[in-house]
């Protein structure tokens, strides 16, 4: 007896063209995959990017959003409870996304060429979406929020990153990683209102960065 195999064989194609009485069949529509409760978090973030970069932070509303992404105007609110926590959201993810970038390049780098490396990331991470950052996170930031809980964290990600990557001891660590991440968010600012160009602005980044590792206490 020959297998059934039904997962490759395209059922359409058995449809008949006409039913027996004449009338066409009645083809339901096939509807779109649910997405998990991740999924669509990640959805509405994408689609509130492309809104805030393209249209401008008044675009970005709860009723927009929920347009945009061809949902019902209340699921957005089961994910986030107004506009600007969208914003906070999107600008975390950023973030993130940054940090991440940065960590697989320290872990790829040779001892030798890390700071180089760790900072040329950094840059690389910052123009792969700088109108969205810029919006984001540059000077005049549109979104209101913890600064101090975002800057901690930033803190502690340069922290781990002395510590893991650069064979520093965590109360050094402590002592230096906001004045190094002062320098990469200033030289950034810099950078994207024009006031330096990408290559000066790394350069000074890596010119504090290199002294921090050496100077003593």
């Amino acid at each position: 007896m020959a297998d059934l195999n039904v997962g490759s064989t395209d059922l359409k194609t058995h449809e008949p063209d006409r039913l027996a009485d004449g009338r066409a069949p009645v083809r339901v529509k096939e509807r779109a995959p649910r997405l998990s409760r991740a999924q669509r978090r990640a959805q509405l973030l994408d689609v509130a990017a492309d809104l805030l970069v393209n249209k401008g932070a008044q675009a970005v509303t709860m009723e927009r959003l929920a347009e945009w992404a061809g949902v019902s105007k209340a699921l957005p609110y089961s994910h986030f409870e107004n506009s600007n926590d969208v914003l906070l959201a999107l600008r975390n993810r950023e973030n993130r996304r940054v940090a991440e970038q940065i960590w697989r390049v320290a872990c790829a780098a040779p001892v030798g060429t890390r700071t180089a490396a760790v900072t040329a990331a950094f840059f690389d991470a910052v123009e792969d979406s700088s109108d969205l950052l810029g919006v984001l996170t540059g000077p005049g930031a549109i979104v209101a929020g913890p600064d101090e809980a975002r800057q901690r964290e930033g803190a502690e990600f340069v922290v781990r990153l002395l510590e893991r990557h650069f064979s520093m001891s965590r109360e050094r660590a402590i002592a230096v990683g906001p004045v190094l991440l002062g320098a990469f968010i200033g030289a950034a600012d810099g950078w994207g209102g024009g006031d330096m160009d990408r290559r000066t602005a790394e350069h000074l980044v890596l010119s504090v960065f290199r002294t921090l590792l050496v100077a003593d206490p």
